[in-house]
């Protein structure tokens, strides 16, 4: 199939899709302002595992798997032809952010980068700078803020409810190439934030002990199935960018709209129970093991 106009540049610019007739599988961004860095996060992390022969604890080879499945997934969502179809169907561009908040940005937590990170980094930024701001009042009032349950409950709900049902945010994203990175920015930031208070990943423990931590996946998880409810059950269109092009999917807008409230309600909500069924086993297991006496 062959690359269908569209009528506003501005928004292809959004979505950098080419427009020399290639079939859209053909379309990959590899974008080096997104991917350096990315690989540079990478690369600290096989560097920061190879320099840590001693370990004070383990690193199971399954939590490495577990954060390149998630630079895959991330890489996959932000240069692979899914964004060229998230340019032309919303349903496309729900999946795109699902696949970001709900797989890449917790699977990469599950492989507990912290210690790998910074080990890997160079010296000088590693002992000249985080050192100093992790060292610093400032530094940790700010960590503990930002990576309380409060903090991470709030940025992911706002963030997904803003983008989506603030009149005007979406389309905004859609036509202005900053703006729509900025989007994707606060969404991957947002996820990480709520994650950070999910996920068990050494030396990192969340502050919420198992069962408060499986009432927070489900009340967050509710809000934004809420979200999601009121794009699928909405009798208009509500961004109005995706009436101005032909969508790959033949589906009219208020239908491709329902559908891509389904793509962010059900896959997230099983992401969630997931994650709370997983949090409750492991507690159960570890309340029912035996104390030696």
């Amino acid at each position: 199939m062959a690359l269908l106009p569209a009528t506003s540049e501005a928004f292809w610019a959004a979505h950098e899709v080419a427009s020399d007739g290639r079939v859209w599988w053909h379309v990959w961004r590899l974008d080096p302002t997104f991917l350096l860095p990315i690989a540079v996060l990478a690369w600290c992390y096989v560097r920061g595992l190879r320099s840590w022969p001693e370990r004070s604890r383990a690193h199971p080879r399954w939590r490495t798997v577990s954060f390149f499945i998630g630079v895959a997934l991330l890489v996959l969502a932000q240069e692979s032809p899914l964004d060229r179809l998230a340019g032309q169907q919303l349903t496309f561009h729900m999946a795109q952010h699902e696949v970001v908040m709900m797989l890449a940005v917790p699977a990469m937590l599950l492989g507990a980068p912290t210690t790998p990170v910074l080990r890997g980094m160079p010296r000088w930024l590693r002992q000249g700078l985080i050192r100093r701001v992790a060292g610093s009042a400032l530094g940790r009032g700010a960590y503990r803020t930002l990576t309380s349950p409060v903090a991470g409950a709030t940025a992911f709900i706002a963030t997904v409810w803003a983008w989506h049902l603030v009149p005007g945010w979406y389309d905004a994203a859609l036509r202005t190439p900053w703006l729509h990175v900025t989007q994707h920015a606060t969404f991957a930031f947002a996820a990480t934030l709520f994650w950070w208070n999910v996920i068990e990943a050494p030396p990192h423990r969340p502050r919420l002990e198992a069962m408060p931590r499986v009432l927070y996946l489900m009340a967050v998880g509710a809000l934004k199935d809420g979200a999601a409810a009121l794009i699928v059950f909405a009798s208009v269109p509500l961004y109005s960018e995706y009436a101005h092009i032909v969508r790959i999917l033949p589906w009219s807008s208020l239908r491709d709209q329902q559908i891509g409230g389904l793509v962010m309600w059900v896959p997230g909500t099983v992401v969630m129970l997931a994650a709370a069924g997983a949090t409750f086993l492991a507690w159960f297991g570890e309340s029912s093991t035996p104390v030696e006496g």
